[in-house]
């Protein structure tokens, strides 16, 4: 049923119902202070209530009074909530007197209002079928009709205050505001607010699901069992649930040993198949008017015996019972009572199904005991119902072991079977370490008898220590880890994975020696004892003794059996005092890999098979004495909780490569690698060198890495790309649509351009390229997962092969030249050219000078790049070079248009320009100077071009007779060559043209500078 507590309690409209006039302050403060009075106290019982009902109290009673209502708990305390009698009104309407409050209880099946029974039938039923009274908008009573399927509203108004019994028998108190809304509480009737079945949790929870079997079992005549068959099983019809039912009772402070358990069907009729022993808090055994702090209890399955006389009409009945149902299992709910009558039920979700008994003789029934068992203590073994036949088992005993040396032993060490023969104990010390052995036989439902020798074997032990919990520094950090050699790998991980496979480790230390150097002598020399035997034990040693080594997990992840996986895929180990090295530290080693054996289906297996990112896990370690495992010298509590691996493989810009963003078609924006492609003499392809793109590379260590590219890191395998390739191309190896590779098989490295496994078809690109200088764009869908378990959200990129000479920046450093006083020539050198490439190197159009040495434009760019291979583009020649059939012409090669040129003033007449190329005839040495000068002749101006020049530089060198110099030259001077523009003879003094200078590469991009040349 839905509950809503007050909060906030404003009784106006309760205290008082008319208005009227005042003759005096003191009059409407009396109100005033009378009403805060009364709202103060009935929020005071309000409080007192709701704190009663947390404690575990329920209402007896609920009484109408004058003026409201008065509410009793099972404790014989009482509470009243009360209207107001208003006073008077002077000189204006009477004060309405406060109504008595209304109490709806439930009578013979009907509702009745302040005792009287009414002509609306109540309608009890599940939780999911009840339909309790409720108020109207108006404030009147509405009842559930089920002829009509609908709620209708009835003649009884609704009190100011009110309590309506549900059909529970929990009771809703019920309060108007002022603004006529209304606020409720719910009181249980019991102290049982609800119940549920807990289902079993994981692999190692053995008590009943909500599909239960009930076993019958029928013995005609008298059965002798035990040792010496002194035991007599009477003859009889005998039945029991398969195993123990678990319990959720709400509120969790309930004393759930209070109730009567049965399981009843829709007709409200109790099955035949119901018997509990008292419940147990399901923590402990059962206390005298026991809590279950969890509110967790265990209902004991209990074997009921009928009288041999009526076990043909019982066996007739129970078949019956179930034939009504054609051998389908019944659908029954689980009934809790109390001594008043007061019921609370869970859903019809629970099913049993009937079996006969079928135990033959001597059949295996599994036993649960403690090991290590302390001297002086009583301790009975446990039948596992949910194995073998346990769960018909009837009646059991124990005896020692028969053996001599165990007889021996037991009267040494005082060890015996209790007077009832079904637990044992051993009462000297002289029983240390000594193991005793106990027999059991038994009897089961069906009367069939069970023997088995040798059945426990209890180690007997002092108590040396006191449990303690020491709780160490908590992870809570980015699960970094290191790849481990599997051929050193510890063999208890080695043994969980598959034969091939990566594993990965995050270590933790931690100094226990402050908290070590704290324990008692004797407690240290059972941590030496532990330490040097290796009992340091968690969940994975044993999840029934340790069943809290590891808790965490969230959703579907929090369950004992990942819990369990969880806690195999770690080591640990404490260094002992004296250790040379680190002493008391403590290690613990999370291991992390895609190739744990039987778990490599899909990615959502090998995600749930390692720890959960982002998850709060907490790891025990029980440090148990060797000789008494049950007792500890401590607990070791170490919180953890990973978050995501720092990313470990990141973009960067290689040597020929740059990184930045684009606006892909789907409107999202994603990175963008430019590669600056390469040409091969081989063929005209884009070769494309990724490999340094990315710190996909270990770096070199003297050792095993002694070069760079030459290791992948540990992680590079697990990132995956795909992509489409485009036609006659290669991408990382691969070709077709929809391939994906991996950087640590598919990112190679070759220091021959011809070897890279990336090229672009020169077809793909030159169709992008012309005319549009277009780049062709390759998505690349990345998929990188740390460790090949955790998804690390790197975004897809977008691959752009790209032209070194379209991405490069080319541009005059000056926007206008002007020429030689007095003639129409101008010559630009290298700087004036600003032509810097995408990775901000500078490029070289003209030959140069080094000093006074001439040196040649494919020498200084050498220095840098190589002109061949990293610039394919326009030559700086009159020569048209090839590259596999496909030309380019030379810059100042005239029948190509690399120059084209307007007019300064329009902007749109055209002036044709003449390209040339001045070779070693052209020049001449002047023989006063030595200095080299163009022929004079060759470079006169044009009646209407625009002539250029490309000018060769030339290293100074020593004068000879050839040169036809005066006595006193030496040396015939350097010359710095570069472009000479000539203007058209027709131009007058600030006349001028806007000249434009395209490059071209071999695949079809372009690039261009365009400056000013005006006449001085």
């Amino acid at each position: 049923m839905r509950k809503k507590y007050l909060s906030a309690l404003l009784f106006g409209a309760l205290l008082f119902a008319s208005t009227g006039t005042f003759t005096s302050c003191k009059d409407y403060d009396d109100d005033i202070n009378n009403l805060q009075t009364q709202i103060t106290a009935n929020a005071d019982a309000i409080k007192k209530l709701q704190d009663m009902v947390g404690e575990g109290k329920w209402v007896t009673s609920v009484v109408g009074i004058e003026n409201g209502i008065k509410v009793t708990m099972n404790d014989g305390t009482s509470t009243d909530i009360l209207g107001m009698n208003g006073e008077d009104g002077k000189d204006g309407v009477d004060g309405q007197d406060g109504q008595d409050g209304t109490v709806v209880t439930i009578i013979d099946g009907y509702w009745a209002f302040d005792g009287v029974k009414s002509e609306y039938p109540a309608t009890p039923g599940s939780a999911s079928e009840a339909h309790e009274i409720k108020i109207s908008e108006d404030g009147y009573w509405e009842i559930w009709n089920t002829e009509t399927g609908a709620y209708e509203k009835t003649p009884y108004a609704v009190a100011p205050i009110s309590a309506a019994q549900n059909t529970n028998g929990s009771w809703t108190i019920t309060i108007k505001n002022a603004d006529g809304t209304t606020d409720s509480i719910n009181i249980p009737a019991t102290a049982l607010a609800s119940i549920e079945v807990d289902e079993p949790q994981g692999y190692n929870d053995y008590s009943a699901s909500k599909d239960m079997t009930y076993w019958y079992g029928v013995v005609n005549e008298d059965v002798k069992w035990g040792w010496d068959g002194e035991e007599t099983m009477e003859a009889g019809f005998y039945s029991k649930l398969d195993k123990d039912v678990r319990v959720l009772l709400n509120p969790a402070g309930v004393h759930g040993d209070s109730y009567n358990y049965t399981l009843k069907n829709s007709a409200g009729v109790e099955a035949d198949v119901t018997f509990f022993k008292t419940a147990e808090p399901y923590t402990g055994a059962a206390l005298t008017r026991a809590t279950s702090a969890n509110g967790l209890w265990v209902l004991p399955a209990e074997v009921t015996k009928k009288p041999a006389a009526d076990i043909e009409q019982l066996r007739r009945e129970l078949y019956l019972s179930f034939k009504v149902n054609d051998g389908e299992a019944y659908r029954l709910a689980l009934e809790a009572s109390d001594e008043q009558g007061n019921t609370v039920r869970t859903e019809y979700d629970n099913t049993v199904t009937l079996e006969e008994a079928d135990a033959k003789k001597n059949d295996w029934v599994s036993i649960e005991s403690e090991y290590y068992c302390l001297i002086g203590e009583t301790y009975y073994p446990e039948i596992l119902k949910q194995w073998n036949k346990g769960g018909q088992v009837y009646k059991y005993k124990l005896r020692l072991n028969q053996d001599p040396t165990n007889l021996r032993r037991a009267e040494v060490y005082g060890a015996t079977v209790t007077e009832d023969g079904q637990g044992y104990v051993a009462t000297k010390e002289a029983g240390v370490y000594n193991p005793i052995r106990y027999d059991i036989c038994g009897v089961f439902i069906n009367g069939e008898t069970f023997v088995r020798e040798n059945a426990i074997s209890v180690y007997f032990t002092n108590e040396m220590t006191t449990d303690q919990s020491w709780e160490v520094n908590a992870i809570n950090t980015a699960l970094d880890a290191n790849v481990v050699d599997r051929t050193k790998l510890d063999s208890y991980i080695n043994s969980q994975l598959e034969s091939t496979g990566k594993v990965f480790v995050y270590t933790y230390t931690y100094d226990l020696s402050e908290k070590v150097a704290a324990l008692s002598d004797t407690e240290k020399l059972v941590w030496d004892q532990a330490i040097q035997q290796g009992t340091i034990f968690s969940m994975r040693n044993d999840w029934e003794r340790y069943p809290n080594g590891l808790i965490g997990g969230e959703g579907e992840y929090n369950s004992t059996n990942l819990n369990w996986l969880m806690n195999q895929h770690m080591t640990w180990s404490i260094n002992p005092r004296n250790a040379k090295e680190n002493p008391n530290q403590l290690t613990v080693n999370f291991y992390v890999s895609d190739s744990w054996d039987g778990w490599t289906n899909d990615e959502a297996t090998i995600e749930a098979a390692n720890f959960k990112l982002n998850t709060a896990y907490q790891l025990t370690l029980y440090v148990a004495d060797p000789e008494n495992r049950t007792k500890n010298v401590t607990e070791i509590v170490l919180p953890f909780e990973f978050k995501q691996p720092t990313l470990d493989i990141k973009h960067v810009d290689g040597k020929f490569t740059t990184w930045s963003t684009v606006k892909w078609t789907d409107g999202n924006t994603y990175p963008a690698l430019n590669v600056y492609g390469h040409l091969c003499n081989a063929d005209d392809n884009m070769q494309l060198p990724l490999y340094d793109s990315f710190t996909a590379w270990k770096a070199k260590d003297g050792d095993k890495v002694t070069g760079d590219y030459q290791q992948y890191v540990d992680n590079a395998e697990y990132y995956d790309i795909t992509f489409d390739v485009p036609a006659n191309s290669q991408v990382m190896g691969m070709t077709g649509n929809n391939q994906t590779a991996q950087l640590d098989n598919d990112l190679n490295y070759a220091a021959v351009d011809h070897n890279l496994n990336t090229f672009i078809d020169w077809t793909e690109l030159n169709n992008v390229a012309t005319p549009d200088n277009k780049i062709l764009p390759i998505y690349m869908d990345v998929d990188y997962k740390f460790y090949g378990v955790y998804d690390s959200n790197v975004e897809d990129f977008v691959l752009f092969p790209s032209s070194w000479l379209a991405s490069s920046k080319l541009d005059t450093k000056s926007d206008t030249y002007t020429t030689e006083r007095g003639t129409h020539k101008v010559m630009l050198t290298n700087d004036d050219i600003d032509f810097t490439t995408p990775k901000g190197g500078a490029y070289y159009l003209f030959d140069d000078l080094d000093g006074i040495n001439a040196a040649p434009r494919a020498e200084i760019n050498g220095d840098t790049f190589n002109e061949i291979n990293h610039y394919p583009f326009t030559g700086f020649s009159d020569q048209a070079v090839s590259y596999q059939g496909h030309n380019i012409t030379g810059l100042f090669d005239a029948t190509d248009n690399h120059f084209s040129a307007v007019e300064v003033g329009d902007m749109t007449t055209p002036v044709a320009v003449e390209p040339h190329v001045l070779t070693n005839a052209d020049f001449t040495v002047e023989s006063t100077t030595g200095n080299r000068m163009i022929k004079d002749a060759l470079i006169q101006p044009d009646a209407s071009k625009i002539k250029v020049y490309l000018v060769p530089s030339w290293s100074e060198r020593r004068a000879t007779s050839a040169d036809n110099v005066a006595t006193n030259i030496t040396k015939i001077n350097a010359f710095r060559g570069g472009m000479l523009v000539v203007l058209p003879q027709n131009y007058n003094e600030q006349d001028g043209a806007v000249i434009t200078v395209t490059l071209k590469d071999v695949w079809g991009y372009t690039n261009s500078f365009k400056f000013t040349v005006t006449k001085l």
